[in-house]
């Protein structure tokens, strides 16, 4: 594909590009600390809401229930949460953040934070508030198609 025809690809196009230019620089940047970003931002949904249940992170993360479960396998194989099987039934868990997760993102969210707030300053308040709401859109506009 040439250089300029990018331009007039659909929005999904831009949208994936982005989101995977997004991705990969937080994993770079994570890599030293053994963790991915989509394990972090778990690890930080489950740090703060921790009556969260699997079926409300599946949700929220937009990802399967499958995929939520081995993110947390290997957080718990790294120490950063425990399982505790609630009410004698094999599918359901009472998850917490360990010390060693805790200790974990207030670390990383010491020098992660300042790199969020210089790629949400690319943008004044007025393009930030406009993209968000492009974005809320484009969203609600995928969750009715999806059903």
């Amino acid at each position: 594909m040439k250089l300029e025809s990018v331009h007039k690809c659909p929005v999904g196009f831009h949208i994936n590009r982005t989101a995977n230019l997004l991705r990969n620089s937080f994993n770079s940047f994570l890599k030293p600390y053994g963790i991915a970003g989509e394990q972090f931002t778990l690890l930080k949904i489950l740090n703060e809401n921790p009556a969260i249940t699997q079926t409300e992170i599946s949700e929220y993360l937009y990802k399967n229930k499958t995929t939520i479960t081995r993110m947390m396998d290997v957080l718990e194989k790294k120490g950063y949460i425990t399982k505790v099987r609630q009410n004698n039934d094999r599918r359901s868990f009472r998850i917490s953040v360990t010390k060693s997760g805790k200790s974990l993102i207030s670390e990383l969210s010491g020098i992660f934070d300042p790199k969020i707030e210089r790629l949400n300053n690319v943008f004044s308040e007025e393009e930030m508030a406009s993209f968000l709401k492009v974005i809320d859109k484009f969203q609600e506009f995928l969750f009715k198609e999806a059903k």
